[in-house]
């Protein structure tokens, strides 16, 4: 199997493994078995504040590993316990909110890990040129897969139930998480490491594309995470039901597909992709709070849609912008600060319904992302027009060399 076909099947795994943790599926599980909306809402918390936690601890030492593929590898089994325990809780068992809360814990101590090794481990294993169209391609092929199987899930959990049609789709998970964690050790070690590479140390907090997208990369995180308590935020203003939600989860993989391909034509242009999307998120989830459940699925699907197309792109754009040899670090503090958006996202998000109404909070989540998206794409279009200059400049140079 070549490496990029490593890239492209673990990129379909991890986007089941992130489906199951962090997003709908796992929300409409709990809320499922009866947990309130408002202590989903503290769960969502409190993992993402582990996410935090990991992020803020690891990006100190991350570019001290030495083997970043064994590692990204052993931190995916951490999943285990949580899919065998919601496993075990499809089968009938009633809910203990200290073990889920205890494996939860666990699994996010994984996701936080691999938002920082996630955009290190590409140095190792390809030639950085070929990120965007690997990225791109990878994208469109997990959309595929988990568009198929979450048709799927929403077909049988419509036709013969939801929790018997989990008590098959949690144990695939196990073996999804043990399979991930293999398929990343199996990858082939390629050192393409940039020639300018040097021991020389870059403080963040002196590093003007680190400084100047501090705030856009926080609010980015304040809107994904708004849109990520789509399904709590549904419920609660009965808006969406288990049907319902399980047709936002298909639309979550559906419009990955259009989002990937088109993002794959228009690579390289990721400024100006960034801030169209802002601008389409701002307008959908404008209105998603004055419809009922088709209306609030449109809207979604409008919104996800351009999310797909920002979060393909940021770390495309950054890849161009920032220096390698302090790659490891800006990823990391970049992610943290994401992080900490959605954190202040899955803290406030039933607070703000509850005390403004839902189409409040939906408009105001649009505004951040209007924001960052305009920050990103006056910062980051200058600075990638810069560098590439400079490249033209080198490789002129080389040629009368």
């Amino acid at each position: 199997m070549s490496q990029k076909t490593k890239y492209i099947v673990n990129s379909i795994l991890w986007t089941l493994i992130s489906t199951v943790v962090s997003g709908a599926m796992f929300q409409t599980f709990l809320l499922e078995k009866g947990v309130s909306e408002d202590r989903v809402g503290s769960l969502v918390s409190l993992m993402q504040f582990v996410q935090l936690v990991v992020i803020l601890v690891f990006s100190k030492f991350i570019d001290r590993i030495k083997n970043i593929i064994r590692t990204t590898a052993v931190s995916h089994l951490l999943y285990l316990p949580l899919f065998v325990l919601m496993a075990v809780l499809c089968f009938g068992k009633s809910i203990n909110i200290t073990a889920l809360t205890v494996t939860a814990v666990i699994a996010f101590i994984a996701v936080g890990m691999y938002n920082v090794l996630s955009y290190k481990i590409p140095y190792h294993i390809m030639d950085m040129k070929n990120y965007g169209k690997w990225t791109g391609s990878s994208s469109f092929f997990a959309a595929v897969f988990m568009l198929i199987l979450t048709s799927l899930l929403s077909f049988f959990q419509n036709k013969i139930g939801y929790f018997p049609t989990m008590k098959f789709f949690c144990p695939f998970a196990v073996m999804v998480a043990i399979a991930f964690s293999a398929m990343t050790a199996s990858y082939d070690k390629v050192e393409l490491i940039p020639e300018n590479k040097s021991e020389e140390k870059i403080s963040l907090l002196r590093y003007k594309p680190f400084t100047v997208l501090i705030i856009p990369n926080l609010i980015r995180g304040f809107c994904a995470g708004i849109i990520a308590m789509a399904v709590t935020i549904g419920y609660s203003t009965n808006q969406l039901n288990a049907e319902s939600a399980s047709i936002l989860l298909v639309i979550n993989q559906t419009v990955g597909i259009p989002a990937n391909i088109l993002y794959t034509k228009l690579t390289g242009k990721e400024p100006s992709l960034i801030l169209i999307s802002s601008i389409g998120i701002f307008a959908s989830v404008s209105f998603i709070g004055f419809f009922g459940s088709t209306g609030f699925l449109v809207c979604y699907a409008i919104a996800y849609f351009c999310l797909c197309i920002v979060n393909v792109s940021v770390p495309v754009l950054v890849a161009g912008v920032i220096d390698y040899r302090v790659a490891g670090q800006y990823n990391g503090w970049r992610i943290l600060l994401n992080t900490a958006g959605i954190f202040i996202a899955s803290v406030s998000c039933m607070p703000l319904v509850n005390n403004f109404g839902s189409s409040a909070t939906w408009i105001f989540a649009g505004l951040t992302q209007l924001a960052s998206g305009f920050a990103y794409f006056i910062y980051c279009r200058k600075s990638a027009l810069i560098g590439e200059s400079i490249k033209n400049q080198e490789e002129q140079l080389k040629e009368k060399g």
